[in-house]
């Protein structure tokens, strides 16, 4: 398997792949190939409330990193994404009241863009510093890293600007990641004192500044925003019976008898009841095992070197004949044809 499942059930804004599209266009590269590879539908990236499986963001991802041979894309990326790409989150950090106010705001709220990330902060008051720590909740340590270090851009830039102290106000950027080829590109962008290979992914600031005024807060501003940004997480934890369901076919595959009976069975409820929740999720059961058997088709073909029958019975197909018909509707071409395109 690609992941372990806890990492399909993950998701991210859809707008990651609007601000994706831009820095590659950017580049001069074209994204449609990338998105079909994908299997990312482009015409979600313009709804400002769409999510993406987070592992198909990752595909994308990656092969966006293969074409531009770049591994600090995710630097590109960042520089592409409007306040509006993250929903209402940059726009309330920036009428925060206080850099704790900011980090609050991106401890709550992180999961708004992305699922499968977790932010901490830590106060250590024998060192004077404060940490802000993020975690990543994925199982899959051949994960892309070019998300993180977009992420931690956007952060990175917008408390600088929020507290106009240019680079004093991080003092340290600890990485987990290994150095990349493009080190240069990192030095540039951040600026501050850059530690790879570290036990932890953080910002070190000092302590004194958590609670300093800053001059643009405005709390009835930050306010509204912060009620966009619950109704989101309300609609984020309400729409959870989709993940139940991918997480239970993911369990089921391989085997070809997988239907809406067993999966109904599986999460003790009846048929009848399955689908009216997953109706107000705007899904179904065959468009969410479509999704599934598309993600792990595009997986299984790039980065394993199964065979395509092996493929066609571990996603549960009867035939190759029938793994074949999908997978070209999904891609535009034969499994053979996908893979000897790499």
């Amino acid at each position: 398997m690609p992941t372990d499942h806890t990492d399909e059930s993950h998701t991210t804004l859809a707008s990651w792949a609007l601000a994706i599209e831009r820095a590659l266009l950017s580049l001069g590269y074209d994204p449609e190939p990338l998105f079909v590879q994908a299997g990312i539908d482009r015409s979600l990236i313009n709804n400002s409330e769409a999510r993406i499986a987070t592992t198909s963001m990752w595909a994308l991802w990656r092969s966006a990193i293969d074409k531009t041979q770049d591994d600090a894309f995710g630097i590109t990326v960042a520089e592409h994404v409007f306040p509006t790409h993250l929903n209402a989150l940059l726009f309330a950090i920036q009428s925060s009241e206080s850099l704790r106010e900011i980090i609050e705001r991106l401890i709550r709220y992180s999961s708004v863009v992305s699922t499968v990330i977790n932010l901490v902060l830590i106060e250590d008051k024998s060192t004077q510093q404060a940490k802000l720590r993020f975690i990543s909740l994925a199982q899959d340590n051949n994960r892309p890293l070019a998300p993180f270090d977009a992420f931690l851009a956007i952060a990175v830039q917008n408390i600088r600007d929020i507290m106009a102290l240019g680079d004093d106000a991080i003092s340290e950027i600890n990485l987990s990641r290994p150095q990349p080829k493009n080190v240069e590109r990192f030095y540039s962008f951040f600026r501050n004192a850059i530690t790879f290979n570290s036990e932890y992914n953080e910002l070190v600031f000092p302590l004194t500044l958590l609670d300093m005024k800053l001059a643009a807060s405005n709390a009835n501003i930050a306010r509204i925003h912060d009620q966009l940004l619950d109704d989101q997480l309300k609609k984020l934890q309400q729409k959870n019976y989709t993940l139940k369901v991918k997480e239970v076919i993911l369990d089921c595959l391989p085997g070809s008898g997988i239907n809406q009976e067993i999966i109904a069975k599986r999460l003790n409820m009846s048929v009848r009841n399955l689908h009216r929740k997953l109706s107000e999720e705007e899904s179904s059961f065959k468009i969410i095992l479509d999704a599934v058997r598309q993600d792990l088709a595009i997986h299984y073909l790039k980065s394993s070197g199964m065979s395509i029958t092996d493929v066609t019975y571990s996603l549960g197909f009867v035939d190759q004949s029938s793994f074949s018909r999908a997978f070209k509707r999904w891609t535009g071409l034969s499994p053979s044809q996908f893979r000897k395109q790499d």
